[in-house]
């Protein structure tokens, strides 16, 4: 069984995301919502 891959997204991505980047949209959309987390103080 396979684990999980959780990928920590800092503040840069998340700027991008906002912004638009199609690039940095894509990869999130690959990864996917449940694989994604950011930290508390990003937040």
């Amino acid at each position: 069984m396979e684990q999980a891959k959780i990928v920590l997204c800092d503040t840069d991505v998340l700027i991008e995301f906002y912004r638009g980047n199609a690039t940095i949209i894509a990869e999130l959309k690959k990864i996917g919502k449940k694989n994604i987390a950011i930290s508390y103080i990003t937040a």
